[in-house]
């Protein structure tokens, strides 16, 4: 937002000594002024709200201005006197704050982030522990002093990959239907699954899974589960002769 401010001018002002005797006339001119009272913007990048990363994932990003991997980042615009610094802080689910070297405050620090219109801040995945959520809150400063209200977004840190699934339904383990159609589930209600027929690639699939066109011999059906860090899990497999 700007605030203009008009000023008009009489024909003459009066300058007076301190005892108030007239001296002389003198014109003013005064010509508008605009005042930055807006606040900066800021917009995370990586990690996402509600991301799920294991380490491989954490190391990667695609933050404007390539910052390279193990680092939040994002952008910043400001409209008025420009961008003076970035900051955020960083929070242990409902424990404790990142201080800079580990997590350990027990009130919010708010630590200065690399750059301006690109920031960033480095975090190194060792810093992090596995099956924890974390909270960003990120604000800038301008030129003028106004400070934005800090955005939260949320993500979860997760290297441990899911069980095996459970196969629940199968072709009979003789047959000579060359179709058939497989059930399984998994214990973690986050997963996705990737199938793969005779050894061959895993692509994503769902349950149940239908397979047609089957060829007669012996055939192997195997499925494994994938969670949303991208952490995958052994895979269970079924044979049968068709």
């Amino acid at each position: 937002d700007t605030v203009s401010v008009s000023y008009t001018r009489p024909l003459s002002n009066k300058l007076r000594d301190a005892a108030a005797n007239n001296v002389a006339n003198f014109s003013t001119s005064v010509t508008n002024n605009t005042a930055d009272v807006a606040a900066p913007t800021t917009v995370v990048q990586f990690p996402s709200s509600s991301g799920a990363y294991n380490a491989s994932g954490w190391a990667t990003n695609s933050c404007s201005g390539s910052p390279g991997g193990g680092k939040i980042c994002g952008t910043v615009s400001d409209a008025g006197s420009g961008v003076q610094k970035v900051q955020l802080s960083i929070r242990d689910g409902s424990a404790n704050y990142y201080d800079g070297t580990g997590f350990t405050s027990a009130s919010e620090v708010f630590l200065n982030a690399s750059g301006t219109a690109n920031w960033n801040y480095s975090l190194a995945s060792s810093a992090l522990t596995d099956g924890h959520s974390y909270t960003i809150r990120v604000k800038a400063t301008d030129n003028s002093t106004n400070v934005e209200t800090p955005q939260s977004i949320g993500f979860s840190y997760d290297t441990t990959a899911p069980g095996a699934p459970t196969i629940t339904s199968t072709p009979a383990s003789s047959t000579t239907a060359t179709t058939a159609t497989f059930t399984f589930t998994s214990t973690d209600p986050t997963a996705t699954f990737q199938c793969s027929l005779d050894g061959g690639v895993y692509t994503s699939c769902t349950s149940p899974n239908n397979l047609t066109g089957l060829a007669v011999g012996s055939r192997t059906f195997s499925v494994r589960a994938v969670d949303p860090a991208g952490n995958v899990g052994p895979a269970s497999s079924y044979s049968w002769t068709i």
